[in-house]
């Protein structure tokens, strides 16, 4: 649905699942930025991460319907999905219309509210490698004699 009120986003509800590597399933909720300031039960976290190259996507259900999104998000968001509780999560690929230029106009502008109005922000960088664990070791270790 097109996001016509003023502050208008789309959250995803992101399904949860017992077994990790299963389908990446969510529904998308609209709401007003104003409407979440208000809210006291539910919050979301916004989640930062790196597109990756448009070519290499994997298919994910929205609204029961097939979704090609970035394998870099969709890991994160096979990390971030809880085995019990569903999740409500902002990511720009899902919740922006990307095919719809005047929204996405519109949906840029307003990306710093967003991230303000989240109660978490999540910065994924990638699947854990040698190197990237190695270099958070390094960082707790100097960390600890600080």
């Amino acid at each position: 649905r097109p996001l016509v009120e003023n502050g208008a986003i789309r959250l995803i509800l992101l399904e949860p699942s017992l077994d990790p590597t299963a389908g990446l399933k969510c529904s998308l909720l609209h709401t007003t930025l104003a409407d979440l300031d208000e809210e006291v039960m539910y919050h979301y976290c916004a989640l930062s991460y790196v597109w990756g190259s448009i070519e290499d996507t994997v298919p994910i259900s929205v609204d029961e319907k097939e979704l090609h999104i970035g394998r870099n998000l969709a890991s994160a968001l096979r990390h971030i999905r809880h085995s019990t509780i569903p999740c409500y999560l902002w990511a720009d690929a899902i919740c922006i219309n990307q095919k719809d230029d005047p929204e996405k106009s519109i949906q840029v502008a307003q990306m710093g509210e967003v991230y303000r109005a989240a109660r978490h922000t999540i910065l994924w960088l990638g699947e854990a490698s040698m190197q990237t664990d190695e270099i958070l070791s390094f960082i707790q270790e100097a960390k600890k004699q600080v």
